[in-house]
């Protein structure tokens, strides 16, 4: 009984120290997307309120919609992992070639690749909700 209680406490310490560090930079880009870039422009605080429990929200209601943390590595997996080992530097590499053709070889190939990964995932995802 007492380890089972040291557990839950150290659990609950965990997740609510982590907590800050998951909300503080989602609420950071949010004011970033509503500054446009002006250094000068500031959430109020009322605004800041609502978006930090806009976020706390959205993630609590994740929480309970996911049964057991094998299902949320797999959603976390089968969306985030293509975007950022795939995705994104085919975009980047998409990016340096500027100066080439929409049509050249190298744009072509890039392109196939993500919508053949994108593809891949949205099955990921559809096999996942399918089998629960």
């Amino acid at each position: 009984m007492i380890p089972i209680l040291i557990g839950n406490f150290a659990l609950f310490f965990a997740i609510a120290t982590a907590a800050p560090l998951c909300v503080l930079p989602a609420k950071d880009t949010v004011e970033e997307i509503y500054s446009k870039g002006d250094q000068n422009v500031r959430l109020s605080s009322k605004q800041n309120l609502f978006v930090t429990l806009g976020i706390v929200t959205c993630c609590y209601l994740l929480a309970i919609a996911v049964p057991n943390i094998g299902d949320a590595m797999t959603l976390v997996g089968s969306t985030t992992n293509p975007a950022v080992g795939f995705i994104l530097p085919i975009l980047f590499y998409w990016k340096t070639l500027n100066n080439t053709s929409i049509f050249s070889c190298e744009k072509m190939v890039a392109l196939i690749v993500a919508v053949v990964i994108i593809a891949v995932s949205c099955m990921s995802l559809v096999n996942f909700f399918i089998t629960l």
